[in-house]
């Protein structure tokens, strides 16, 4: 059983708009001229790269930058993957993962995971009685 359609509801067929690209179109771009020239406005990335370089209100001693640097880091350490890739690319750039995955590996100056394990000292036997 067919329904009815709502009046207002009706299929119209869009508005022509033209051939804009094709020669003979007033409004096409002239041969060599083009269309954004200047790109993106660079106001505001200048006014961000301004506002990093003016010492941080809550520290005057750093910069903006600085302290959202350490901001980020700190925020980092405490486990914020997401955080880690933000210095990750800052620092390294854009990097392809290798067979799907990145390998990390942490070396700690005072690693001695080789050495046999220590043995308990007496003092760590006694409870205190």
């Amino acid at each position: 059983m067919a329904t009815k359609r709502a009046q207002n509801s009706v299929k119209t067929t869009p508005k022509k708009r033209g051939k804009p690209f094709l020669p003979g179109n007033i409004f096409r771009w002239p041969s060599g001229v083009s269309g954004n020239p200047g790109g993106r406005p660079k106001s505001l990335s200048d006014a961000y790269r301004a506002w990093l370089e003016l010492p941080s209100d809550k520290n005057p001693d750093i910069t903006n930058a600085q302290a959202i640097a350490c901001a980020q880091g700190f925020v980092a350490t405490i486990g914020d993957v997401q955080a880690a890739k933000e210095i990750r690319q800052a620092t390294e750039g854009d990097t392809q993962n290798v067979n799907g995955g990145v390998a990390i590996v942490i070396t700690y100056a005072n690693d001695h995971s080789d050495a046999a394990p220590a043995s308990p000292s007496p003092a760590a036997d006694q409870t205190g009685a």
